[in-house]
């Protein structure tokens, strides 16, 4: 997520950054609408009747940006269901645009209509295409070559990088899980490029699974993003013989192998991940509360520092199991 800041600064004055953005591909005006902001800004809109999106990622790394997007190509390639990235009237995928709020890069991919669920709501058949799905992404990337510079070894350590000395649970927690970390092996069969995000507000069911979000994509182990999809049904506890898991799990090993020493590892990927997560929620709240702030701006920081001083009692709890 990025910074309360920069959003707030977006949100109040960024109008003319979305519309030299749209100028680049050429939209139809009335048609553009903001959808949401989290890492990036999204919008959607329309050109000769055909529908869009427009991402702009602030303060990005376009060589990031560029390795997703080859990812993206190479998937449409071997036919599997993803949003595309769209080019330009001048003909590039990516375009960077320097405004007085910094610098964004704008992407516009293809919109993708269907139907999207909450967790509750699936049945086992649904559970076990998901997993499906999963696992024809991992397939694909087993036979992946390229490499990105940008790694799931990397990213915990630039949230070490984040989390304060102060913070004494989390750096002890940063501590146990880079130990463990340290010690996984990488293979050809166990690691490759990997979603990161593969929730189901980024699945599309129509006919199957659309896949879209892919800006999270990085190199790492594909029992973390195993981990990473099914976070919420491991919120209060980690139990690999929950029934829809393994309905996840049989639909995942339908299209690729995986060891059951690699799925041991999922409640250990979770400790990963809540440290990258609250890593970036350190950097996102960035300002104070203030009366004069907009509302909305103020209910989202208090979200987000509950979310904080939550996963701050996780760290706590597990430093208190030892």
């Amino acid at each position: 997520m990025m910074k309360l800041s920069i959003m707030n600064a977006f949100l109040e004055s960024g109008d003319a950054v979305v519309d030299q953005a749209l100028e680049k591909w050429g939209y139809d005006p009335e048609s553009v609408r903001f959808m949401r902001a989290s890492s990036t800004f999204i919008f959607y809109f329309e050109r000769d009747q055909k529908k869009f999106i427009l991402r702009l990622t602030p303060e990005g790394n376009v060589e990031q940006i560029n390795q997703e997007l080859a990812y993206l190509a190479y998937l449409e390639e071997k036919q599997l269901s993803v949003h595309q990235a769209y080019p330009s009237i001048a003909g590039n995928l990516v375009e960077t645009l320097e405004s007085s709020l910094g610098t964004f890069y704008a992407t516009v991919f293809t919109f993708l209509e269907g139907e999207q669920y909450e967790m509750e709501d699936l049945t086992k058949t649904q559970f076990y295409l998901w997993g499906e799905a999963l696992g024809e992404l991992h397939k694909h990337s087993k036979e992946y070559k390229k490499r990105g510079e940008y790694t799931l070894s990397k990213a915990f350590m630039s949230a070490s990088d984040i989390i304060p000395e102060s913070e004494h649970s989390a750096r002890h927690e940063l501590a146990v899980v880079n130990n463990w970390l340290e010690s996984l092996k990488q293979t050809p069969q166990n690691f490759g490029r990997i979603h990161f995000d593969f929730e189901l507000d980024n699945l599309i069911w129509k006919d199957g699974f659309q896949i879209v979000d892919f800006e999270s994509s990085l190199d790492g182990w594909y029992c973390a993003d195993i981990a990473f999809a099914l976070r919420d049904l491991f919120v209060e506890k980690v139990e690999l013989t929950d029934p829809s898991f393994q309905q996840f799990l049989q639909g995942y090993r339908s299209e690729t192998a995986i060891t059951d020493e690699e799925i041991a590892h999922i409640p250990m990927f979770l400790r990963l991940h809540n440290l990258i997560s609250f890593a970036k929620l350190v950097k996102t709240v960035d300002v104070e509360r203030n009366p004069e702030h907009p509302e909305w701006l103020e209910g989202l920081r208090a979200t987000l520092c509950l979310k904080i001083e939550d996963y701050r009692s996780g760290f706590q709890r597990e430093r208190e199991r030892f």
